[in-house]
């Protein structure tokens, strides 16, 4: 009984588990980016990034957690149907001049006793 194929797959298995170490460790070095203008919102981490048009967001949230994390909580339309993406935010953000790049001012909500 002959396996050729079954050779290739002996090296294809690992090289796929090396493949996705890489890219946990890429996601985990590189953290999230947001970039946020008057004419767009682009959240970027690793090879993707997702574009949010600042006249569709109808609502924004900051909540703060404890152990100074703090998560910012946009909520849009697009193509008609309502979404939301949580972004946390570095403790040495400016929270003044985050309200004031928002479309919308966050309303901000204490987590911290929970």
């Amino acid at each position: 009984m002959a396996f050729p194929n079954l050779w290739p797959l002996l090296f294809k298995l690992p090289a796929l588990f090396l493949l996705l170490i890489v890219q946990l460790a890429v996601l985990t070095y590189f953290q999230p980016r947001v970039t946020i203008s008057k004419s767009k919102i682009i959240l970027q981490h690793g090879q993707s990034a997702f574009l949010i048009d600042p006249k569709s967001v109808t609502a924004t949230y900051l909540a703060f957690h404890g152990e100074n994390r703090f998560r910012l909580r946009i909520c849009y339309v697009k193509k008609k149907k309502r979404k939301s993406r949580t972004i946390g935010i570095p403790p040495a953000t400016d929270f003044a001049i985050l309200a004031t790049l928002l479309p919308i001012e966050p309303v901000v909500h204490d987590a911290r006793n929970r």
